[in-house]
């Protein structure tokens, strides 16, 4: 029961939440139209595995995971405007409760502020539908926070993972007959192909690659460094000097014989103060960094794959990350999160006590923060920032993409008059946790 009960509680109650707005005719036709509508308009990220649709005609169809995969990363931006307000706030609740859940670190105050939010959310449920609309998952939510003292991150445990396993098992080709067999040896053939993945270096298996492609049942394997990595996003610079050299967890697609391209003495500037910021501890002179760098447009992040301007669908490349201060200095602490748009990515070398150490870094085009006197109506954990460019020419365009805080699902709206106000909601990645 346990296993389920993350599941249950998240997609059953998202279901139940949606069914009885439809069932009191607060999600009318014409408001459905216009959820659809909203909902067209959100650009996803490469994280999404699916997209929502047409929800009016097929939401009963919709399982578990989309279930999830609706809550945390489209309803916010869906329902602004479509549900009356008290909903929208209700419904806001449920989605930052399972947030703080739902992810592969959760801190014991996280699980503590959920419960109480949990809590809130089934009191509104009353308040707002009737008693009637009081479910057993209501009662449910009030003992996750028992589940996660006992057995830890609802990653560790929950049954997402077996039931895409399954059904990427359904999906293998058989003959119709002795289909037991025949996914027996499957099974047994992804699993040695995958403990002889394991042992193959980064570039080897950057080599066969394209052989593998069909065996995408193996674990992601775990960096040593894990844990630094996890908080290099999050945490003071002065805490993740060691991380910036490590590169071995990031594939950067250099293409075969690209050409470098050459820095301007300006660019060499700003990267001079970024690497200084970086490694305080160490003198960089202007000649410690490279006048040679290699432009890519994507990299991947473990299984995360993110993509510049340009080079891929415009909606893969908004970050978050905690980096710029208000003058567009590198902020060394833990202050306040920008969003921005990547421009392209660098792999460009220092020279650091003597040695060639590489570095991957993306250029980043930081957005202004819509100001937070001006009401706006959207909820935690959206974001809104305007469509216009902040701190040109200073070092904080310049950044390590293991400062990467979240890639952002987003959508353009227009808000208190001012037009293509950028509304993005972080999507965590699956590597650099936040708030470790």
């Amino acid at each position: 029961m346990i296993t389920g009960l993350f599941i249950i509680c998240l997609s059953g109650s998202a279901k139940g939440f949606f069914n009885e707005l439809v069932k009191q005719s607060i999600l009318d036709e014409k408001r459905m139209v216009q959820l659809t509508k909203n909902l067209q308009n959100i650009h996803t990220t490469t994280n999404s595995r699916w997209v929502p649709t047409d929800i009016g005609s097929k939401h009963q169809y919709y399982n578990s995971y989309q279930w999830k995969e609706f809550t945390l990363s489209y309803s916010m931006i869906a329902y602004k405007g479509v549900i009356p307000r008290e909903y929208f706030e209700c419904w806001a609740l449920f989605v930052e409760a399972c947030r703080l859940i739902c992810q592969p670190v959760v801190r014991m105050k996280d699980a503590e502020k959920a419960h109480i939010l949990f809590k809130r959310f089934g009191t509104e449920i009353e308040n707002i539908f009737g008693s009637d609309a009081v479910k057993p998952n209501h009662h449910l939510h009030c003992h996750l926070m028992e589940c996660i003292f006992d057995y830890g991150s609802p990653y560790s445990f929950w049954l997402f993972p077996f039931e895409r396993y399954n059904g990427d098992l359904g999906k293998l080709h058989t003959n119709n007959k002795e289909m037991e067999f025949t996914l027996i040896r499957k099974f047994a053939e992804m699993s040695a192909v995958s403990g002889l993945v394991s042992g193959l270096t980064r570039m080897q298996k950057l080599l066969f690659s394209p052989y593998l492609k069909n065996f995408s049942f193996s674990p992601a394997e775990i960096p040593e460094n894990y844990e630094q990595l996890c908080s290099a996003s999050c945490s003071p610079l002065r805490e993740c000097e060691t991380v910036w050299k490590h590169i071995d967890h990031i594939n950067d697609c250099l293409k075969k014989n690209q050409e470098s391209e050459i820095l301007d003495c300006e660019e060499r500037d700003l990267l001079k103060s970024m690497y200084q910021t970086m490694y305080q501890n160490n003198n960089i002179s202007f000649e410690d960094v490279g006048e040679f760098y290699y432009s890519l447009g994507k990299v991947y992040i473990e299984n995360t794959r993110i993509t510049a301007l340009g080079s891929d669908r415009e909606r893969h490349c908004f970050v978050t990350a905690y980096w710029p201060d208000t003058s567009g200095l590198i902020n060394e602490e833990v202050s306040s999160l920008y969003m921005g748009r990547v421009k392209h990515f660098l792999r460009h070398t220092l020279r650091l006590n003597g040695k060639y150490v590489p570095h991957i870094l993306c250029e980043i085009d930081w957005k202004e923060k819509f100001a937070d006197s001006m009401p706006h109506g959207y909820l935690p954990p959206v974001m809104i920032h305007r469509n216009r460019s902040i701190f040109r020419r200073q070092p904080c365009i310049y950044m390590p993409v293991q400062r990467i805080h979240s890639i952002c699902v987003h959508s353009y709206q227009t808000v208190n008059g001012f037009k293509d106000c950028i509304v993005a909601v972080p999507n965590q990645l699956h590597l650099l946790l936040n708030d470790m």
